[in-house]
């Protein structure tokens, strides 16, 4: 037995490496890859972990690791043996019918190594197998174990449908992007199918849209595009966390509370599962209607974010930016520079190097870069060229302080608030004015909330951005016409007060 465990079988390593581990447990400077094959003829028979250590360390001590961090897998030793092996769905129990045999791999192939309590060093790859011994099998191809704590509910930023029951859906294109894997949260009651929950978010999130007769065809989000045979196709998945993904029977798939539908985008060769997603962005729970400080002048508008990234419970913060034709990303910024007293930027050569607003700061290199991007909302940014790129109306600038690993893309912002003038958003009872239209180039409409009609003494003034007074009227019915027209554009505010109640919103004239 002896000489059996110490043969060589050469065997091809080709198809995995350590970057394509998506899963890492431990701690240290030294790396080691576990892969764990049940040689049980299913697809996914085969795993592999990373792990982290210091200096000394066994195939024990690595299984043993992986059992603690992630709760899909287990083992049993005893007597300084690998017993059994749990992973999701697959099982290996010693002697029933087989046993598991530990490999050591080399730059010629996998070897048999001397059991569990063969030393690790740096770059090692430490196999499991489960295997009759007649011949004893190496481990195959891994895919890569995903871990479960990745991602889960709480990091859902876009919810869809109603219902006290919740399931969460992830898209993984498989296109090579940095993000190309997402997720949306799906509320219901009852019996629902992936269908269901792929028509509910196609029908919520302007950005996604999918193709489905009877079968999942096509599924088109932002710049990503799967599409049916050309080349690959959608597997369909049921889980309950990232980490415990296996194929169902397509878009007819039943769900309960708690489950998650993925989606991939696949050659089948072999089917690959959807991977640890972003978050989708709800392109609603931001928009240009929300703007509350403008920089600039013109007839056009578009929206600047920048997004300082620091864990904090306000990160990211907008303003508006008014301009005639197209403007830039570095315009933007000088816009809100020249503007805004705690906003500064510092580009210099033609970069993005610094920005701090308001006590935050983003130095360029200490420890982090600025990334830019572009979009139209909020759920569609994507990566552009720098401060350089050209902004159309209606577009979207982000700048976001970030480790690149990968980058990351701005978050819902907060709307920034202009100091100068003293005044802020007021509601009455909760109630906010409805100005229409807003943005306006003539005139505008004031409608009232209910708790100011009929009061007497009741009036308008609007305010410029830096507090001064503009116009003045009486208000005598509960909606307001008031002519603009000989304003200069940009921001405005406009209170309506009646004694010592008042409510204040601000609109933009173009």
């Amino acid at each position: 037995m002896l000489v059996a465990a110490m043969s060589m079988i050469p065997q091809c390593f080709a198809g995995f490496s350590f970057e394509q581990i998506r899963y890492w447990v431990g701690d240290g400077p030294d790396t080691a890859m576990l892969v764990v094959d049940f040689q049980d003829g299913t697809f996914d028979s085969t795993y592999a972990w990373g792990y982290l250590f210091n200096g000394t360390a066994t195939g024990e001590d690595l299984l043993n690791a992986v059992a603690d961090a992630d709760p899909n897998f287990s083992i049993v030793t005893g007597g300084g043996f690998l017993n059994d092996i749990h992973f999701n769905d697959h099982a290996g129990i010693g002697g029933n019918p087989d046993y598991w045999g530990t490999w050591t791999h080399s730059d010629t192939g996998w070897y048999m190594n001397t059991g569990i309590t063969e030393a690790l060093a740096n770059g090692d790859r430490f196999g499991c197998s489960y295997t009759d011994f007649a011949p004893a099998l190496a481990p195959g191809v891994a895919l890569p174990a995903l871990d479960p704590f990745a991602f889960d509910q709480s990091g859902v930023r876009f919810w869809t449908g109603s219902g006290s029951d919740s399931a969460i859906l992830v898209v993984d294109f498989h296109d090579g992007a940095n993000f190309h894997s997402y997720a949306w949260g799906y509320l219901f009651d009852g019996i629902k199918t992936g269908e269901d929950m792929l028509n509910a978010v196609a029908d919520a999130d302007p950005n996604f849209s999918v193709d489905m007769g009877g079968f999942l065809n096509d599924i088109i989000y932002n710049e990503h595009a799967g599409i049916g045979g050309n080349p690959d196709y959608w597997g369909t998945w049921s889980g309950t966390s990232l980490g415990n993904w296996s194929m169902n029977v397509g878009i007819q798939e039943p769900l309960a509370n708690g489950d998650w539908f993925g989606c991939s985008y696949t050659d089948f060769n072999p089917a690959l599962r959807p991977y640890k997603p972003v978050a989708a962005y709800d392109p609603h729970a931001f928009t240009l209607g929300d703007v509350t400080f403008w920089s600039g002048t013109g007839s056009d508008s578009a929206v600047l974010v920048v997004d300082f990234l620091d864990q904090t419970a306000v990160a990211s913060f907008a303003w508006g930016i008014l301009f005639d034709g197209s403007t830039t990303g570095e315009d933007m910024l000088n816009a809100v520079a020249g503007t805004d007293p705690g906003f500064q930027v510092n580009m210099a050569g033609g970069f993005l190097n610094d920005i701090s607003y308001n006590g935050k700061d983003g130095t360029g290199g200490s420890p982090n870069w600025w990334s830019t991007w572009s979009g139209t909302n909020l759920g569609n940014w994507s990566m552009n060229t720098g401060i350089t790129e050209t902004v159309h109306p209606g577009d979207w600038f982000g700048c976001t302080y970030t480790d690149f690993s990968p980058a990351e893309r701005p978050g819902i912002p907060m709307a920034a608030m202009a100091p100068a003038t003293g005044l802020k958003e007021d509601r009455l009872d909760g109630e906010r004015l409805n100005i229409f239209p807003n943005p306006a180039t003539s005139d505008i409409q004031v409608v009232l909330p209910n708790d100011l009609r009929g009061e007497e003494n009741v009036e308008l003034r609007v305010y410029d951005a830096l507090g001064r007074e503009v116009e003045k009227q009486a208000v005598n019915a509960a909606t307001v016409h008031a002519d603009i027209s000989h304003l200069a554009a940009g921001q405005y505010w406009i209170r309506i007060r009646s004694g010592a109640r008042s409510i204040a919103q601000p609109f933009i004239r173009r």
